[in-house]
């Protein structure tokens, strides 16, 4: 899940507020599994306190070292210091065992940005090893990260 956030940036796409994501009751759509979510660092903690209060624990976290076409490191946005990378966080929920391939996935992921929003490819390719039997619900889905196997909804995807 990879929601648009409202951080206060011009962005080209409509953002929600962490209010009305929250809302989602995504708790309500497995006894069991993994909820995977692009989360800001500005938001980690209170946007993590939420989901584990669904029942949902912090298992891992993935990071995108972002690269330019030229693979040096992209110098995007901040305040403090300026971000170059994106965190997935992933949290269990229930006996995830029987689905889970274990110490297969990798924590770093250096790949160069293709666009707004449109994360690496080697990302999928990690989630597949930890999961590789898995179903999947994309929510917040985009046309560029339709793939087989996963049901997709979201207001970006083009027929």
């Amino acid at each position: 899940m990879d929601p648009p956030w409202f951080a206060g940036l011009n962005l080209k796409y409509p953002v929600l507020r962490d209010k009305d994501i929250l809302r989602i009751p995504f708790e309500t759509l497995q006894t069991s599994g993994y909820l995977m979510v692009w989360i800001l660092d500005m938001k980690e903690k209170k946007i993590r306190d939420q989901i584990e209060k669904r029942g949902y624990i912090h298992k891992a976290t993935v990071t995108w070292g972002k690269l330019t076409k030229n693979n040096n490191l992209v110098s995007g946005s901040g305040v403090t210091v300026r971000h170059n990378t994106e965190k997935l966080y992933i949290f269990a929920k229930g006996n995830v065992k029987e689905i889970s391939t274990y110490h297969r996935m990798q924590d770093l992921v250096m790949a160069q940005v293709r666009g707004e929003s449109i994360k690496p490819e080697q990302i999928y390719t990690e989630i597949y090893k930890l999961v590789p039997q898995g179903y999947f619900l994309e929510i917040f889905a985009r046309s560029n990260n339709i793939r087989p196997n996963y049901v997709s909804v979201g207001n970006m995807l083009r027929p």
